[in-house]
């Protein structure tokens, strides 16, 4: 059989669905119309809207969608036979009683569940069956299954008979020899006239290669592949569909549109992709490392403390059940646990206490304005001969005294040949230099909100709460821009972490500093957005 004689292979756009993780699914009911168009345009066969969820949904605006109705006015008036709209439930976000039956007009549903939801989304899809309803079924992050379990899984499909059946990579774990024993076997137990799809996102780079495995493998069902353009999705994204769709053009005798899937990236998603990356990193490929949620990634990778080796020992160590879902509670109990060495400092507190006396307090944060407003901070400097603190990095121009470091991260890049006053929180490894080494247990010293709880400047202005001091003075701590140049006055410092996550902090910081402002009295001595009190 050659390659062209396959079973029947088609395409599901899901930048709507999965790509709104990237937005939180606020793309806008112009928007949201425009690319369905567009998609239509394209010749895909089936394009997903969505989600259904009458807890996150919206009336508009939203591919959150609150009702049907909110379907149905995003729809063209017109449509092709030969392509279908699909839409969403994670199991548990609405209540079959509240859905009615099926008209030609009605879309797909996809339910999508945990395995431990298994029973009872089965039972939610066998109704949806009843009424009528096409059933796409997404048995979430399919590896967690095993050999047995899955195979007890197919049985039960067989016996509701969806119009599609998943194998689903909810973290990109998925490596071709895995796919493949996955595949075939799945393909022997489904039953006939159920089709089989693939939904990939693309943390170890397999979704393109395991895609084009699955068209050519001679299977015995009809096959759906999942894409989004410009691979949209959650953290490394999705199989991207403009890539994907073009080679299905040169090998499968396909017709899709590229220029419409071009359209959409120029158009609507790069000035996203500008705001909000998706794509391979580091911290993605780890967490699939870990068959592990990656939010906990994300969450990990933007308090940037972590070396990478250091992130893989924390995503390994969590629980196979904490894993599956992304919960920020949990992430955050879990890091303070393995950041956790407590030390008893008090001689460290009290030599530090005899050390500062009653002399001006000044911390050096890295914010931009060390450079910029250099000729103010040294005047400072020359008529109140301070105590001068580095924060978390080595200063240059600037005659610090000691430098504090509570970032593993930092502590990494720190010069061997440092032979001053290190400070370091006890969560850092024992530094191998000539420095005169002050340890201070991590924990005590750590902030209320995770986002920002070991954030190096608020820790050691709670430090100096604990000594005693009633004054400190800051320069360098500018804040965080949405532009990473503009955020240090060494550009090598930048880590990267998304706009939403330093606007968070921003907000969060601002508040620490007016809260820790009843206990020291804080100076600004350079321009700071945190100046004024709290951001909202």
């Amino acid at each position: 059989m050659g390659i062209n004689d396959a079973k029947h292979v088609f395409l599901l756009d899901c930048t709507l669905r999965d790509g709104g993780y990237i937005n939180d699914w606020e793309f806008g009911n112009d928007t949201i119309c425009s690319i369905i168009n567009k998609l239509y345009m394209s010749k895909v066969e089936y394009i997903e809207c969505g989600y259904l969820s009458e807890k996150r949904g919206k009336e508009q605006g939203s591919t959150q969608f609150k009702s049907f109705d909110a379907i149905n006015g995003i729809l063209p008036k017109e449509g092709s036979r030969n392509q279908k709209y699909a839409v969403m439930i994670n199991y548990g976000e609405f209540d079959i009683d509240n859905i009615s039956e099926a008209t030609s007009e009605s879309p797909i549903i996809r339910v999508c569940f945990h395995k431990k939801e298994k029973e009872a989304a089965l039972e939610f899809s066998k109704r949806l069956l009843d009424k009528g309803y096409e059933v796409f079924l997404q048995p979430m992050a399919s590896t967690n299954y095993s050999s047995d379990e899955f195979a007890a899984l197919i049985v039960e499909v067989n016996r509701i008979h969806p119009t599609c059946f998943y194998i689903v990579d909810s973290f990109g774990t998925i490596e071709i020899d895995q796919f493949q024993e996955l595949l075939i076997s799945t393909d022997f137990l489904l039953d006939s006239g159920i089709m089989l799809g693939y939904h990939s996102h693309n943390n170890l780079q397999q979704a393109y290669g395991n895609a084009k495995y699955m068209v050519n493998a001679h299977l015995h069902h009809d096959i759906v592949i999942d894409a989004s353009v410009y691979g949209m999705g959650r953290g490394a994204g999705n199989l991207n569909m403009e890539l994907f769709a073009s080679y299905l053009n040169q090998t499968h005798a396909k017709s899709y549109r590229i220029d419409a899937f071009l359209e959409i990236v120029d158009e609507y998603l790069k000035p996203i992709f500008a705001d909000h990356f998706w794509g391979y990193s580091l911290p993605f490929y780890l967490s699939a490392r870990c068959n592990c949620h990656p939010n906990y990634a994300s969450y990990y990778s933007d308090k940037g403390t972590l070396t990478n080796k250091s992130m893989l020992q924390l995503l390994s160590s969590l629980p196979d059940d904490v894993k599956n879902s992304f919960s920020s509670q949990l992430a955050e109990q879990y890091y303070l646990e393995y950041q956790k060495n407590n030390i008893d400092d008090r001689s460290a507190v009290e030599q530090l206490r005899n050390a500062f006396g009653k002399r001006h307090i000044l911390l050096l944060a890295p914010g931009k304005s060390l450079t910029k407003d250099s000729k103010e901070i040294h005047t400072f400097i020359r008529k109140y001969d301070p105590c001068i603190i580095a924060i978390n990095s080595v200063i240059a121009g600037y005659p610090f005294e000691y430098l504090f470091c509570s970032n593993e991260k930092r502590a990494a890049r720190l010069p061997a040949e440092y032979d001053g006053n290190l400070v370091l929180t006890s969560n850092i490894s024992e530094w191998s230099s000539n420095a005169k080494t002050i340890r201070l247990n991590y924990s005590s010293y750590l902030i209320g909100n995770g986002l920002i709880t070991d954030n190096p400047v608020l820790m050691f202005i709670k430090l100096l709460i604990t000594i005693g001091i009633g004054d400190v003075y800051l320069a360098g701590f500018d804040g965080y821009s949405s532009l990473t140049a503009d955020n240090y006055y060494d550009p090598s410092l930048a880590m990267g972490s998304s706009i939403e996550s330093k606007l968070e902090k921003n907000r969060l910081i601002a508040s620490a500093v007016h809260e820790l402002s009843r206990h020291i009295q804080i100076h600004f001595i350079t321009n700071s957005i945190y100046k004024w009190g709290e951001i909202i």
